[in-house]
């Protein structure tokens, strides 16, 4: 019999898990889904903490903290739902289901989102790194079981998969024909024989010099209890936050949510070391620059930060402090100081090019209510074109 991936491939318009489902039923018919509500969540808390003790410890965006946190801040403005997948009634798999809806309540599809996405608009915390908290052994099976439980609920119009891992987009698109988007994750290598410095293109290591000799840094900090981090991150949004309401832009942590999620993940992440902080000073005591991240197995996942503005052009604050800051986690043994994404040139100079990737995916469900949609939007459009064009006339 074909592989459902095969099966998928032939038609350009599946449905989600419609094939998978027939698959399942024949072939892995100990595996199920059950779908839970947000008030069961302590029902799901042991059920996500034990899968992570056995195959999942150390992936930040899918863990219980993250997720559990994410909710205590966010749940109240989207619609979330847990998925358990069991073998003969044992968990092999959790994930979270978000459904979200923006806009105008006509012409805006319904989001259904894998992981913890979908806050309302300019308060995303932009997942990265997104997984399933499965072993790799079970992901096929897996996959096809969310396949058929994302097709069998209703209330949804588009599914919306963001920050993937590529070998985890891979086994998902064998069930799910969305739409892909690759992103560099620009990424410092770290290397026991050589300092980042060294590793970084003559001009880019100029520029680093330049910024060093202008802003006069004294050794960085890494906070070295709650009280301090919680101090450091105060400093950095209150940076974060000066240079874009200069831009005119309100910054991520315009909205508290995230303010409070990243306290709260600190504090709990802290002490094991699996969040750090760091703050670079000059040496009249001035902040210049701060960042927190995540640490995943042995490389630094850098969250958000928060840089001095100067008008002259030799104080690269960023670039300096992410230069500095990599060359600490270098002494700590960690192999990857890794950026994330976006495409700032700053991580082009750090990273010298080198990048990892993480894949974001979309996938229109084929129904009426979409097709309504689509005739509404086009509606409108044409309905624009119109007045626009009645105005040229009138000129």
């Amino acid at each position: 019999m074909a592989r459902c991936a095969d099966i998928l491939s032939a038609r350009r318009s599946p449905v989600i898990g419609e094939r998978c489902a027939l698959f399942e039923r024949k072939h892995l018919v100990t595996v199920r889904t059950r779908l839970l509500a947000a008030e069961d969540a302590h029902i799901v808390a042991p059920i996500w903490t034990g899968l992570e003790e056995h195959v999942g410890e150390g992936r930040p965006s899918i863990s219980w903290t993250w997720t559990s946190t994410w909710l205590r801040h966010y749940g109240d403005a989207v619609a979330p739902k847990f998925v358990v997948v069991e073998r003969q009634g044992e968990p092999i798999a959790a994930a979270l289901l978000i459904v979200s809806r923006r806009g105008n309540p006509v012409l805006s599809p319904r989001r259904l989102h894998l992981g913890t996405a979908g806050e309302p608009s300019g308060q995303s915390v932009f997942v990265e790194y997104n997984d399933l908290l499965c072993a790799p052994e079970d992901m096929t099976a897996v996959v096809r079981a969310l396949a058929g439980a994302i097709n069998d609920m209703p209330g949804w119009d588009e599914l919306d998969l963001p920050g993937f891992r590529p070998e985890t987009a891979e086994a998902l698109r064998e069930a799910i024909p969305f739409e892909a988007r690759e992103d560099a994750s620009w990424t410092v290598r770290l290397s026991s024989s050589r300092t980042v410095l060294e590793g970084m293109t003559g001009p880019n290591r100029r520029l680093v010099r330049q910024a060093r000799e202008s802003l006069c840094p004294v050794e960085p900090e890494l906070a070295a209890d709650p009280g301090t981090a919680d101090e450091m991150l105060a400093e950095l949004i209150e940076l974060h936050q000066a240079r874009w309401t200069a831009a005119g832009r309100p910054g991520v942590f315009a909205s508290r949510r995230l303010d409070g999620f990243l306290k709260d993940l600190i504090r709990e992440w802290h002490p094991e070391g699996r969040a750090l902080i760091y703050r670079l000073r000059d040496e009249a005591g001035s902040t210049i620059g701060c960042v927190v991240g995540f640490v995943e197995d042995d490389r630094f996942l850098q969250y958000q930060s928060g840089f001095q503005q100067y008008t002259e052009n030799r104080k690269r604050a960023g670039l300096l402090c992410h230069a500095v800051f990599a060359e600490h986690c270098r002494g700590r043994g960690l192999s990857e100081y890794e950026l994330l994404a976006g495409d700032g040139r700053f991580k082009r100079q750090l990273s010298g090019g080198e990048r990892n990737t993480l894949v974001w995916g979309q996938y229109t469900r084929p129904s009426l209510r979409n097709r309504a949609i689509d005739a509404a939007r086009r509606a409108r459009d044409a309905a624009v074109e119109l007045r626009a064009a009645a105005g040229r006339r009138g000129h």
